[in-house]
């Protein structure tokens, strides 16, 4: 953002009654950041939460319950640390979400000073950490819902099945009976030396990974064709920040460890289920 384009931006909330409460010496370590990052849901990456949220769990608070607080018209820069306080709110002004965020109103004029300090410097050439809107709590939550892995298309098998009970009145019969009564029958016909009546119900499950291939196929098809369009900007290489960036359109984060001979970044895994399609084999 240009310079001019800065000093237009709303320097402070619209409902704007500031509390005399300070900000915390250091940001709150009831809870550890290790342990802190283990209680993200699995959708959601560590960097890639609000920082007013981050500051929350690291008071104890727990994920969905610190993106609540953070939602209520409330006081709460009395729980952040006053470093971390004001890079909230250049986030909020740089980002044009000083209204989306409630409690900006009743912080004191000192920290958005201080904000507003390193916003109008005409040096200023980084980008503040973006200010996402907060996530919206799914109404029934499973374990299962994210646990394979990011680098593998979903499979169509479970739901063939299900077509398959829906539309064949058999499909029970040869699940359950397939075990039992069909064996029994196996035997006694290979005894009589006749071939067994169920052998043609049993020979026909063969044509179910066809139907699987052709379906799953389908299935991803679909998927590609859904996938946005690449952004304009693919070409440029953003400059490596705290959290993640966007390297030739592709959100990537930094590894903990680099291996030799490889970058020391990896695309964002929660962004891999729209990576993969578009890849293509040499």
């Amino acid at each position: 953002m240009l310079y001019v384009d800065r000093l237009k931006l709303a320097q402070r909330p619209q409902t704007f009654k500031p509390d005399k409460t300070r900000a915390l010496k250091s940001s709150p370590s009831r809870v550890s950041e290790a342990k802190a990052m283990k209680a993200v849901p699995s959708q959601f990456l560590w960097d890639d939460v609000r920082a007013d949220v981050r500051e929350l769990m690291l008071n104890g608070v727990q994920f969905w319950d610190g993106v609540a607080e953070a939602r209520k018209n409330q006081m709460l820069h009395g729980q952040f640390g006053k470093f971390a306080l004001p890079e909230m709110l250049i986030s909020a002004i740089y980002w044009k979400a000083l209204d989306r965020t409630p409690w900006t109103s009743f912080v004191p004029d000192q920290y958005y000073e201080k904000a507003l300090k390193d916003i109008l410097d005409p040096a200023l050439d980084m980008i503040p950490e973006s200010r996402e809107p907060l996530p919206i709590r799914p109404r029934s939550t499973t374990p299962s819902s994210y646990s394979g892995s990011p680098f593998r298309l979903s499979s169509s098998e479970e739901e063939e099945e299900d077509e398959e009970s829906k539309t064949d009145p058999t499909f029970h019969s040869k699940a359950i009976v397939g075990g039992g009564s069909v064996h029994t029958r196996g035997q006694k016909s290979s005894s009589s030396g006749k071939r067994p009546r169920g052998s043609s119900a049993l020979s026909g499950t063969s044509k179910t990974p066809k139907l699987s291939a052709q379906s799953s196929a389908g299935q991803t098809g679909r998927a590609t064709s859904n996938i946005p369009d690449p952004a304009e900007d693919d070409g440029v290489i953003e400059r490596p920040r705290r959290g993640s960036w966007f390297h030739y359109g592709i959100r990537v984060q930094e590894l903990l460890h680099q291996t030799i001979g490889f970058p020391r970044y990896m695309p964002v895994k929660a962004m891999m289920k729209h990576h993969h399609p578009r890849w293509r084999a040499p």
